[in-house]
């Protein structure tokens, strides 16, 4: 019983690049909207960099995330299409929740090989109340 404590205790201690940060949009590019919950901080970025992002829930009710599952998406001729992506964080899987209007600050790491091109992160929200899941996007940037 102990290793499984251990063995559970662990990589939640380690979660998923979560970071909590300022809970206002002090300094943000934009201040999100119902389509687009998470703000980047900066237009441009270089692949390997970690950007601190902004999510708020836009809903009208709890809402659950995971930053561990979001999608980042390079802008192609024919739309949106899915970016290759290694990811080197531990995830547990874990189910944050935020209030309706509440923002928390994840940090995505840009993997080291991506191309240049825009880009935006599509994620999923899980509205607690009513049990629906939303996709929603990130506003586009550029990796440099």
């Amino acid at each position: 019983m102990r290793w499984l404590t251990l063995a559970l205790l662990i990589p939640a201690l380690a979660g998923c690049g979560y970071s909590p940060g300022p809970r206002h949009g002090a300094g943000q590019r934009h201040g999100g909207d119902a389509l687009h919950p998470v703000t980047i901080v900066r237009d441009h970025f270089h692949a390997g960099e970690t950007a601190t992002l902004r999510l708020r829930n836009p809903l009208a009710e709890p809402a659950g995330y995971n930053a561990c599952t979001w999608t980042l998406e390079r802008r192609e001729a024919d739309g949106w299409q899915t970016a290759p992506h290694e990811d080197e964080r531990v995830c547990t899987m874990e189910l944050r929740t935020l209030a309706a209007g509440e923002s928390a600050s994840p940090r995505f790491r840009f993997d080291e090989r991506l191309p240049a091109g825009r880009y935006r992160l599509r994620l999923v929200l899980h509205a607690l109340e009513s049990d629906t899941r939303e996709i929603r996007y990130s506003e586009s940037f550029r990796i440099e």
